[in-house]
This record gives C-alpha cells, structure tokens and sequence, in this order.
C-alpha cells in the first residue's frame, strides 16, 4: 500500500480547461507559437513534453545558453537553428514500468523535451557550437564583428 498520491500529471494541468476556452472563444491559436511563448519557453508541455530550465546570456564575443538535461545522453539532445530561432530538442525514456508502479515520489521528468531561444540579428549562425557535460548543454553562439552599436539614419518618406 502505497503512503503517498501518486501523480503522473503536472498540477497546472487543470488550467489547461479554462486556457483552451479562452482560446477557442478568440478563434483559436497555439500559445506555443507566439512570441512571448517562444521567449519564455512556454507553452511547449504536454503531458508527455518537457521544457528544460536554462539561462542565456551575452558577453563581448558570444551569447552563451546553458540548458539542464539531467538525465539525458548526449545522443538524446539535439540543436537545431532555424531563422532567428535555436531550438534544443530530444527525447529521454523511463528506466522500467517496474520502477513506476513501486514509486512512492516521482519528480523527475521523462519523454520529449524542447525549448526554443530568440537569436539576436548580430549572431553569427554559421559558427554555432555545443558542449554537452554532466547534464549541462552549452551552446556557443559567436558574434558578428562590427554589428553591435552601428548606427545610421532612416529617412522618413
């Protein structure tokens, strides 16, 4: 007998109701396409989906990313960049059914993940390199020498 509820879903998923109300009543959209989703990396977890915590960052040279993977192989992870958009997607499976159906607390987080970054216009997207390390992705994104603080006139017609 087991001493604790066990719980597969994400405890936000009760507001999943009133949200796709509120979506279907405005003609429908895909909150994981917006913007501001995007950014923020919300919008991209299902039942099955996961969006990994990460911080980007800037410096001289580069914009650095750092995404948590615990958990996840190297083969498991993949980087994509598409447009202005770097995108980190993969997949990573349960150990066994035996182990869920003896589990007392399950935190940890299994299936597809993916999690999108907004890539500024000074980046140089041909030099992109990623390292994966203990659970740790660090993607590389150089800059393009000169671009940052140029400045012209626009002419108004």
């Amino acid at each position: 007998m087991s001493l604790t509820h066990w719980r597969r879903d994400d405890p936000f998923r009760a507001l999943d109701r009133p949200w796709n109300r509120f979506v279907d009543f405005w003609g429908g959209y895909d909150p994981a396409e917006t913007a501001l989703a995007r950014h923020l990396g919300l919008g991209q977890h299902d039942g099955d989906t996961w969006s990994p915590r990460a911080d980007m960052y800037d410096n001289d040279k580069n914009y650095v990313i750092h995404a948590e993977l615990p958990g996840v192989r190297r083969e498991e992870a993949t980087v994509n960049v598409e447009g202005d958009t770097l995108t980190v997607t993969g997949e990573t499976h349960e150990e066994s059914s035996e182990s869920r159906e003896n589990a007392r607390i399950q935190e940890r987080r299994f299936g597809r993940f993916r999690r999108s970054f907004p890539i500024p216009g000074d980046a140089d997207l041909e030099n992109v390199s990623a390292k994966f390390h203990d659970g740790v992705l660090d993607v590389n994104i150089p800059k393009v020498k000169g671009t940052k603080g140029s400045r012209r006139s626009i002419q108004i017609s």
